[in-house]
């Protein structure tokens, strides 16, 4: 099922899902602290004009797609 993110329900899986990301795609350029870590990663969620869709199976994440609608 596709659907837009919860940020409620959804936090701890977007969560897991930006840190394998941004290990795999940016080694070394974000925080090792978890505290900083989710401390940016809810910064870029509270962006304005962030829309973000996910994939769910089995009700679990599978996949996400994010889209900032800037002027």
């Amino acid at each position: 099922m596709i659907r837009y993110v919860n940020p409620q329900t959804d936090a701890d899986q977007i969560m897991e899902i930006a840190r394998d990301l941004s290990h795999r795609a940016a080694g070394g350029l974000v925080p090792d602290d978890p505290a900083k870590f989710a401390s940016m990663v809810c910064s870029v969620l509270a962006l304005p004009g962030l829309q973000i869709l996910v994939m769910e199976r089995q009700k679990r994440i599978v996949g996400a797609i994010a889209v900032l609608y800037a002027p």
